[in-house]
């Protein structure tokens, strides 16, 4: 005897912000025995998408206690390493850690990373165009 086409639905994931309104989702397919299928009943499909809400959102001016504890998910060495205590959710989730360092206006380290790669490009216009000057032109087509 076959049997009729069933929805199967995976478990719902992480709601898709860490705070405030957000939504979870699910994969939702048609099987038809061991196989994938279009046989379903588009009305009986079960929901693939709902809301979700977190704790609600710090806002930016919002003091930080200064017993507070970090958050271990939140992995503040990397933070303090890449100067983003400046961000409402690092400055919350890390608040300990960058509550004990001084607030700099250095640019971050992608600025420097991002002129670095500006100088390498450069360079190799440089070394194209002496190519061509020369009357090859050794760039791939």
């Amino acid at each position: 005897m076959d049997c009729p086409p069933t929805w199967f639905a995976s478990p719902w994931g992480p709601c898709s912000t860490t705070c405030g309104a957000g939504v979870r989702g699910r994969e939702v397919v048609c099987y038809h025995g061991d196989h994938t299928s279009t046989s379903c009943d588009p009305d009986n499909m079960p929901v693939i998408k709902i809301s979700c809400m977190n704790t609600p959102c710090p806002r930016e001016n919002d003091e930080v206690d200064e017993n507070c504890m970090d958050n271990s998910a939140a992995n503040c060495e990397l933070v303090l390493r890449v100067n983003l205590c400046g961000h409402w959710y690092y400055k919350r989730a890390c608040c300990h850690s960058c509550s004990r360092i001084p607030t700099t206006t250095s640019p971050p380290p992608t600025v420097a990373a991002s002129s670095r790669l500006q100088r390498r490009r450069k360079t190799k216009t440089r070394m194209r165009s002496r190519l061509s000057f020369h009357g090859d032109d050794f760039r791939s087509p």
